[in-house]
């Protein structure tokens, strides 16, 4: 069976709604009611360590406990759907332990682990690695997905300098120990793995004003794919790209809420985490070779949308 990492950045939200409230929403639209709703929101809550902050607006939540709130865990639900194990990692204790007994109770035939991981930091990559070979055996797919971005349109002239060199310490520095953690675990297995790297916008040249910093990272990823898949002949590990387009989240929609032509524009072109998912994890599972580039978003998608 495949095994793998896997926790991605952001989901879709109502941020206008209180963290109970949404639960209450989710409940209801799941067929629950009466006694059986308020102690599934109870649990729920006491899963991803927010019953402290459950009467606050999702919208004045940090983007960690937004994470928590919406797990955003449709690859890695995926992942576990086709019979293959898994690790996630996230910043949060609390949340690790939540999303793990999530999963495990879902999809109890499986494996199932949880690290607290600050991907910018590369003990703590490591310790990922070892924690998956532990519960695992052994790491088939590794998936470098973190990312951050500017909350809204800021220019650099007038960014926080801690808030630039967080994006780059996630976005860039990450993948790269996420790749170097990964080969210390694949190089010695004896098929080898494959480690994914995730592209974004700014990924092919383009500007990105009012977030030079991500646009920077992800164009900077193009580079570092190349250079792995030089460095990585002869080992065993194959380096690949995935693009997952534009992928609905709270992140994207809020920082263009005033906007009405650009959300017309992503109403067209985005789409529900989970529907990427469907699409990416067969092929990540499937691809043979190295160094290739699977884009969920094509040109020719674009214009047959249009």
């Amino acid at each position: 069976r495949r095994r793998v990492g896997y926790l991605p950045e952001s989901t879709p939200l109502d941020t206008e709604l209180r963290i109970e409230e949404y639960l209450r929403f989710r409940g209801r639209l799941a067929g629950l009611s009466g006694s059986t709703l308020a102690p599934a929101i109870d649990r729920s809550l006491e899963l991803c360590g927010l019953t402290e902050v459950r009467k606050r607006l999702i919208g004045a939540l940090s983007k960690g406990f937004r994470q928590r709130v919406g797990l955003g865990a449709a690859l890695a639900e995926r992942f576990l759907e086709l019979g293959d194990h898994v690790v996630v990692c996230g910043r949060s204790a609390d949340a690790c332990r939540g999303v793990e007994r999530r999963l495990a109770g879902r999809f109890p035939e499986q494996k199932v682990g949880a690290v607290r991981c600050d991907v910018g930091v590369y003990a703590d990559q490591e310790a990922l690695g070892r924690r998956a070979v532990e519960l695992m055996g052994g790491v088939d797919i590794w998936v470098a997905n973190a990312g951050l971005s500017m909350e809204g349109k800021v220019n650099v002239r007038e960014a926080a300098p801690e808030a630039l060199e967080a994006i780059v310490r996630t976005n860039l520095l990450g993948p790269m120990f996420s790749a170097r953690a990964a080969f210390g675990v694949m190089a010695g297995q004896p098929d080898g793995g494959k480690v994914f790297l995730v592209d974004g916008t700014g990924a092919w040249g383009n500007a990105t004003p009012g977030n030079a910093a991500y646009g920077a990272t992800k164009r900077g990823l193009t580079q570092f794919l190349k250079t792995m898949q030089s460095e990585a002949q002869g080992t065993g590990v194959r380096v690949h790209m995935c693009s997952p387009g534009m992928v609905v989240t709270d992140l994207l929609v809020n920082s263009n809420r005033d906007n009405p032509k650009v959300l017309k524009f992503f109403n067209i072109l985005a789409e529900k985490p989970a529907t990427v998912a469907a699409w990416l994890v067969p092929r990540m599972r499937g691809v043979q070779g190295g160094g290739k580039y699977f884009k969920f978003l094509t040109t020719w998608g674009v214009m047959y949308r249009f």
